[in-house]
């Protein structure tokens, strides 16, 4: 699915710990199981994080 995909790309990213991470509307299209998976890994992120929401 479209959220599974967006979940792998998202570790992907996350495992090669870049210095700044930018999220543009990082829970569009994520299930709920997903979402709290991603809310996990940033409570951890020690990097700089903006996140774009509108």
């Amino acid at each position: 699915s479209g959220g599974q995909k967006t979940r792998a790309l998202l570790a992907r990213l996350l495992l090669e710990r870049p210095d700044l991470l930018i999220l543009d509307e990082p829970t569009n299209h994520l299930d709920v199981q997903a979402v709290e998976w991603l809310e996990g890994m940033l409570r951890t992120w020690d990097g700089s994080l903006l996140i774009v929401s509108h």
